[in-house]
């Protein structure tokens, strides 16, 4: 879970909503078009949302992640 520091998380309600969700290749949140024109450009927005552990993963062993850097929170 990624969320923001003024964030305030109801657990009990948070577990309920992930249960029924895949537990791999897991991407949750609130989606947002980019002013891209390519269908599979797309970023969550907002104050919070939930990766799956074997993309957290691959985040951290990831070349491509790794190299694509563009702010502050990637570079970190």
């Amino acid at each position: 879970m990624k969320a923001d520091d003024d964030v305030f998380l109801w657990l009990a309600p948070l577990a309920l909503s992930l249960h029924p969700l895949q537990r791999l290749d897991m991407y949750n949140g609130f989606v947002i078009p980019c002013t891209s024109m390519n269908p599979f450009v797309y970023y969550m927005s907002g104050m919070g949302f939930v990766l799956s552990w074997d993309l957290v993963d691959w985040i951290g062993e990831s070349n491509i992640a790794r190299n694509n850097t563009y702010g502050p929170e990637d570079r970190l």
